[in-house]
């Protein structure tokens, strides 16, 4: 049995194809208030190398005015078959958008004007990088040992209107992991059972500032405070899924 395609280190996202040349795919949406989904994607495979690319593009005028938004998300994947028990992904993931808040309306506000915008100018902007490489190898027909490393950077932007004044927030992450685990399925009392036990580590960098501007569009203005946030964090866990028919039992420990 092939346990390489039950890695947990995998996100949800389309695996590269392993049984052909060439394959692409385009899908549009349309809706109303000018909905507009783009899904591109294109792979391949070549000897022990199969590849992916994808992107996607997400728009809406939104129901209100400065409620639309603006989506952009690309991934590349790459995956080697070092050999029939290991393979080797690297995949790269880049995330854009910008978002206009039309802002919290009462009960009342709604029902003299569904289309009333209460903050005209609040904005907030995102951009997010992540590549990561993971390691998969079938130990036995019943263990499976995934690795994988990843390392990323975010940054948020918003405006948001205060009185007369505006709030311009920033927040960057600058992150990186590691998680290795060692999984084994096993038979016992006409069931199965999974044992799983490894190790996470992760760093991260999270300053956040703050500025004022004078007017509800500004983009610049005084500073206001600045944060230094920094996170460190490692784990050693084991878990263990005892399977009875439909019930499970799951003791864990983490340190």
């Amino acid at each position: 049995r092939t346990r390489l395609s039950r890695s947990s280190t995998h996100g949800v996202t389309r695996q590269p194809p392993t049984d052909t040349a060439l394959t692409a795919r385009t899908q549009h949406v349309f809706g109303s208030d000018g909905l507009y989904n783009l899904y591109n994607s294109v792979g391949g495979t070549s000897g022990s190398l199969g590849w992916r690319g994808s992107f996607t593009r997400r728009h809406a005028d939104g129901a209100r005015p400065n409620a639309d938004y603006t989506v952009y998300n690309g991934t590349a994947k790459a995956a080697l078959k070092a050999d029939p028990a290991s393979q080797w992904t690297f995949t790269m993931d880049a995330y854009e958008s910008e978002s206009g808040e039309a802002g919290r309306i009462s009960l009342s506000q709604y029902g003299a004007n569904r289309d009333f915008t209460r903050t005209p100018s609040d904005r907030i902007w995102i951009e997010r990088y992540v590549p990561s490489l993971s390691y998969e190898r079938e130990m036995s027909d019943d263990t499976l040992l995934t690795s994988q490393g990843w390392v990323g950077h975010q940054d948020r932007f918003s405006r948001r209107q205060t009185g007369t004044a505006t709030n311009l927030d920033r927040q960057e992450f600058t992150f990186g992991g590691w998680d290795t685990r060692l999984r084994h399925d096993w038979q016992a009392w006409g069931n199965e059972h999974t044992t799983t036990g490894g190790v996470v580590l992760y760093a991260s960098d999270s300053p956040r500032s703050r500025k004022r501007g004078a007017e509800p569009r500004a983009t610049t203005g005084p500073t206001r405070f600045e944060l230094d946030r920094r996170t460190t964090y490692g784990a050693l866990f084991a878990e263990q899924l005892m399977q009875f028919g439909r019930l499970a039992v799951i003791p864990a420990f983490r340190l």
